[in-house]
């Protein structure tokens, strides 16, 4: 939390390569629900401005599924905050959205897709209405009417509820150490 906090960048390549090689309930039980949870803020926050690591995560289909999505929302901040291009974040999303990208099930199409809805994606509308009848994208995560949605809401809405950018809390660091410090007990 505090390598986060302080943005430090020397942890960058040890935070990917822990997502790349860990199973989930290893990194888990290590690591617990912050870590788990806020992946993306911590990827997005010891970057330094590079997204190539994140990239790799997200495309490396051995690393966990939860984990490579949290890769692709730590990218969609990426985008927002200017470290990576907007449309080449998307068309690498974009193309994911295929049954091969991840085993049958995964939650890394959702997550994919989700983390493209925050980048205002109108020219991967189509792409994403069609990964959810193709199922791919879990009618429970969110479908194809719920696509249009927040494009026609337009630009700003897309980029507000992308928590990854500037998660509530991290203003407070002691606030949020003792939120997460309080399970522990």
């Amino acid at each position: 939390m505090l390598l986060s906090h302080f943005r430090c960048t020397e942890a960058h390549d040890r935070l990917v390569n822990l997502g790349r090689r860990l199973p989930t309930d290893a990194f888990e039980a290590v690591f617990g629900g912050f870590l788990t949870e806020g992946y993306d803020s911590v990827l997005l926050r010891t970057c330094g401005g590079d997204s190539s690591k994140m990239r790799q995560l997200l495309l490396d289909r051995a690393a966990d599924e939860y984990l490579r999505s949290q890769a692709a929302d730590a990218l969609a901040g990426a985008a927002v905050l200017g470290y990576a291009d907007r449309s080449e974040i998307l068309e690498m999303m974009a193309n994911l959205l295929t049954p091969d990208a991840a085993e049958e099930g995964s939650y890394l199409w959702s997550g994919v897709g989700s983390a493209m809805l925050h980048l205002y994606p109108v020219e991967y509308q189509d792409r994403l209405a069609q990964a959810c009848h193709e199922w791919l994208i879990e009618p429970m995560h969110f479908d194809a009417e719920h696509v249009t949605e927040p494009i026609a809401k337009g630009p700003a809405h897309a980029v507000e509820a992308l928590r990854c950018v500037e998660e509530p809390g991290w203003h407070d660091i002691h606030a949020k150490l003792e939120w997460w410090a309080c399970f522990d007990r």
